[in-house]
C-alpha cells in the first residue's frame, strides 16, 4: 500500500512582542497547529443548529445549507426545520436564507444550476410518526441575493406518495431525478410540470415486491447521466447501472461493478468515476470502455461488514478525492472508541465509529496514492453534509454514532460550535 505521510495545512504562528516598559521581551504561546481545521461560527439557524441530513450546494461564491434532521431526535419527539444558510468564505460570514415555500425535510439534495439551487427531493422526518408516506414531492429555486435571496416554488412530482427521489442532477439545462419505481424524470427551467424519462430496457424494479429499500448514485460527466440504482425487496434485489444520453433521448447499460455497495459513493473527475466503498476503497470506472479497476486501498480503516448508518464523505476537489468520517461495524462485537478501553458494541446499537486509524484522506488518481487527513476538531461522523468550495472542504452537522450509549442521557446535546467545519488541504 502506498501511503504517505500526514498533511499539516496549518501554519504556527509565533508573536514576538517586545515589552516597552521592561529590558526583558515577552513571548506569546505559539497558536494551535490545527493542521488544516477550522471550526466556523454556527450558521444562523433556529435551534437546533447541529443537524443531520442536510441538503448543501457551492454556488461559486457561497456554500448554501438548508433543512435536516435535529441529532437529537428522541423517538418522534422533535421538530424539523425548513431554514437554512449561506457562507461567504470571502467575508467569513453567514447570512440567513429567505423562509423555504416547502416543508421540512431531511436528505434532500441542492443542484447549483448556474444561477440558481434547485432544492429537491429528501423524506418528511415525522412521516413515520404520523403513519403518513415519506415521500417530499416539492420541489423549489432558491436564488441568492439581497436580504437573504428568495424563492420559487417548482412542479410538484407527480409521483405517489410514498415515493423518493433515489438520486438527481443539474444536467446542463434541466433537473434530473431518478426513483427505481418511478424511473427517470426531468425538468427544465420554466416547464410547467415533470416529464418522463423513456423506460430504460434494462429491468430496474420489481412491480410485485413489497416493502422495497432503493438507493442510487448518480453522476452527470457532461453528455450523459449515469445512474446506479438498486431495489431490494421480498420479491429480490434488482440492480443495474445505466447512462442517459438527453440529446438522443435514450438509455445504454453500464457496468454496476461496486458502485452499489453500502455506504459508497461515487463523484465524476472529469474524465472516468471514482466510486469509494467503505467495503473495497477506491475504485475507477473508465466511461468509454465500460470497466471498473481498483486502486490502493487506502489508510482508512475498512468496514468489515455493510453498514446502513450512513457512509463517509466523498468529495470531489478538483484533482483529488477527500474521504471522510462514516460508519463501520467491528467484527459484530466490540467498538475501540478511540481511547483505548472496547466497549460493548451493543452500547452503541451495534456500530462503531472506525476511530482507529485516521478519520480521513487524500486519495491522487494520477499517482494512485494516498495521504492521511490529520484528526480535526470533530469526532467522525455519519450523515454530514459536504461542499467543496474550491479551496476548502465545509463539513455541516452529522452525528457521532459512538455517543448512542444505553442508559446514557439524551446523546445529542445542541452544540452549535459545532455544527459547521472546514478542512483546508494544502497545495
Amino acid at each position: 500500500m502506498r501511503t504517505r505521510g500526514v498533511l499539516t495545512a496549518g501554519l504556527t504562528v509565533v508573536l514576538l512582542t517586545a515589552a516597552c516598559s521592561s529590558d526583558h521581551g515577552s513571548v506569546d504561546p505559539p497558536a494551535p497547529d490545527t493542521h488544516g481545521w477550522t471550526a466556523l461560527p454556527a450558521p444562523p439557524v433556529r435551534a437546533p443548529v447541529l443537524r443531520r441530513g442536510q441538503a448543501a450546494v457551492w454556488t461559486g461564491t457561497e456554500a448554501l445549507v438548508w433543512g435536516g434532521l435535529p441529532v437529537d431526535t428522541d423517538g418522534c419527539f422533535f421538530t424539523p426545520q425548513p431554514d437554512g444558510a449561506a457562507w461567504d468564505p470571502a467575508t467569513r460570514t453567514w447570512t440567513a436564507m429567505a423562509p423555504s415555500p416547502i416543508g421540512a425535510r431531511q436528505d434532500a439534495e441542492m443542484l447549483w444550476t448556474g444561477s440558481g439551487a434547485v432544492l429537491v427531493g429528501g423524506r418528511d422526518p415525522l412521516a413515520d410518526c404520523d403513519g403518513r408516506p415519506g415521500g417530499a414531492l416539492s420541489s423549489a429555486l432558491f436564488t441568492p441575493g439581497p436580504a437573504g435571496g428568495s424563492w420559487t416554488g417548482l412542479p410538484d412530482l407527480p409521483w405517489p406518495a410514498d415515493a423518493v427521489v433515489a438520486t438527481s442532477a443539474w444536467a446542463g439545462d434541466r433537473v434530473l431525478v431518478w426513483s427505481p419505481a418511478q424511473g427517470g424524470w426531468g425538468l427544465r427551467p420554466g416547464d410547467p410540470a415533470w416529464t418522463a424519462l423513456p423506460t430504460p430496457g434494462t429491468e430496474v424494479t420489481r412491480p410485485d415486491g413489497e416493502n422495497a429499500f432503493a438507493t442510487a448514485h448518480n453522476v452527470w460527466t457532461g453528455a450523459e447521466w449515469m445512474v446506479w440504482s438498486s431495489e431490494a425487496s421480498t420479491a429480490g434485489t434488482v440492480e443495474a447501472g445505466l447512462a442517459y444520453d438527453p440529446a438522443a433521448g435514450s438509455w445504454r447499460d453500464v457496468a454496476v461493478g461496486p458502485a452499489l455497495a453500502q455506504g459508497t459513493d461515487v463523484v465524476w473527475t472529469g474524465n472516468q468515476v471514482l466510486a469509494y466503498d467503505p467495503l473495497a476503497g477506491v475504485l475507477a470506472h473508465d466511461p468509454s470502455s465500460d470497466r471498473w479497476s481498483r486502486g490502493e486501498e487506502g489508510p482508512i480503516p475498512l468496514l468489515t461488514t455493510g453498514s446502513g448508518n450512513g457512509g463517509p464523505v466523498v468529495t470531489w476537489a478538483g484533482t483529488r478525492l477527500l474521504v471522510w468520517g462514516g460508519s463501520r461495524e467491528r467484527d459484530l462485537g466490540r467498538c475501540i472508541d478511540g481511547d483505548g478501553p472496547d466497549d460493548s458494541a451493543s452500547d452503541h446499537g451495534g456500530v462503531c465509529n472506525p476511530a482507529t486509524g485516521p478519520l480521513g484522506a487524500v486519495y491522487d488518481p494520477a499517482t494512485d496514492e494516498w495521504t492521511k487527513i490529520t484528526d480535526g476538531p470533530w469526532p467522525r461522523r455519519t450523515e454530514t453534509a459536504a461542499v467543496w468550495t474550491g479551496r476548502e472542504l465545509l463539513l455541516a452537522g452529522g452525528r457521532d454514532l459512538e455517543v448512542e450509549r444505553d442508559g446514557q442521557p439524551r446523546p445529542y446535546p445542541d452544540a452549535p460550535a459545532e455544527a459547521v467545519v472546514t478542512f483546508t488541504p494544502p497545495a
